[in-house]
């Protein structure tokens, strides 16, 4: 006897800015194929639960007399290559409001994925080999757990779209994130302005205006490589830079470009830099092909500038982005303007993981606590 029961698969919407888990309106119907003993699914078309048990008591019954009532054109598109939907899957993301760079790194890491848990088609995707394929790269040490979160998010997020398409595959919900900052591998540091003057003081002047850029704009390393002279204006009192949104991360740039302001020095300094460049020249445009890391790391040995400190927080190229944050906070720039500065979507970011404040910096703050010591009795 084959055994057909409902559900409805759980899907990820976004309302208001906020990521909703829910059910989907239409049911589906699950089933055990006794020719593969894999289990399959299709939906039944109903929103009312009662009219979707009436067609699973009658798909129950043609499946009982060999009747089985499955597209045939829904069985071709599953039998089709897994990279066939990947491809597809793919094709779609590049149409929505996401970087070129975020859609190659879904596709890479549900690609790895696939090959490395031997999946071929729909089907055969499952949970616990996912499970079993990351929990053995973090054993490795070649991955930590906000990196196999985002393996997860991936491959569920490539599940989710199957369902969409009603194609027949695990919605991987029993796949749960686990908490990143309990075994961060991976901290960045904000370097001191002493530390930041003698880098820019040791490194070509072309790497120092780009240095100078980053720490006193904060942004990342695919948006420098965007930028073109006409992104900048020098013809006021309040030069400023403007990053295209649809270059910026996540493309979440609102359709009117938000201008970061810039010190007179420092768009003096960039203005001179951009004398023999076109206004649609993109001048750092080489650092989408350039190790950033190994770039910085070699210039902060060269200046004699420790790369990581007591406590293991190193100094890569997106840390000036976190010497940005920190030094709004020192200059105690109200959160809600530092935020706008940074381009986050919560202050959240912001504050935690963006602005740190040194032993010295805390002790200021301390001192300006009332004394409390005059008033112990001594002996």
């Amino acid at each position: 006897m084959i055994t057909v029961s409902l559900f409805r698969p759980t899907v990820v919407r976004e309302r208001r800015g906020q990521k909703i888990r829910e059910k989907t309106r239409v049911w589906w119907v699950r089933w055990q194929d006794p020719a593969t003993g894999k289990r399959r699914s299709k939906t039944t078309g109903c929103k009312f639960k009662s009219a979707a048990q009436q067609f699973a008591a009658k798909f129950a019954r043609d499946l009982e007399m060999g009747l089985v009532g499955v597209d045939l054109q829904m069985i071709e598109r599953t039998r089709r290559p897994l990279s066939d939907h990947i491809k597809e899957f793919i094709k779609a993301r590049h149409t929505r409001r996401v970087t070129d760079e975020y859609v190659e790194l879904v596709e890479q890491r549900i690609r790895d994925t696939c090959k490395a848990c031997g999946f071929k088609s729909l089907n055969d995707i499952n949970a616990a080999d996912i499970e079993v394929y990351l929990a053995g790269r973090i054993r490795a040490g070649e991955l930590g757990v906000a990196s196999r979160n985002h393996y997860i998010r991936s491959i569920k997020m490539f599940a989710r779209w199957c369902i969409q398409q009603q194609l027949p595959v695990d919605s991987l919900a029993v796949l749960r994130l686990e908490n990143a900052e309990a075994d961060r591998k991976y901290v960045r540091r904000a370097m001191s302005n002493a530390e930041v003057a003698k880098l820019l003081g040791s490194v070509p002047r072309e790497r120092a205006v780009l240095y100078l850029l980053c720490g006193c704009t904060g942004y990342r390393r695919s948006e420098v490589a965007s930028l073109r002279p006409c992104d900048f204006s020098f013809e006021n009192d309040l030069p400023f830079v403007c990053l295209r949104p649809s270059k910026s991360k996540g493309r979440r740039a609102k359709r009117l470009e938000e201008p970061i302001p810039l010190q007179a020095e420092v768009a003096g300094i960039i203005k001179a830099f951009f004398v023999g460049f076109e206004d649609n020249d993109c001048p750092w445009e080489w650092l989408r092909k350039t190790r950033t890391a190994e770039m910085i790391r070699k210039d902060l040995k060269n200046a004699g500038i420790d790369v990581a400190d007591a406590q293991g927080r190193v100094v890569d190229f997106h840390a000036w982005r976190t010497y940005f944050g920190s030094t709004l906070a020192k200059s105690n720039v109200p959160l809600a303007l530092a935020q706008k500065l940074m381009r986050h979507s919560t202050p959240v970011l912001t504050s935690n993981t963006y602005t740190q404040a040194g032993v010295s910096d805390l002790a200021e703050q301390v001192d300006k606590m009332p004394g409390l010591a005059d008033n112990v009795r001594k002996k």
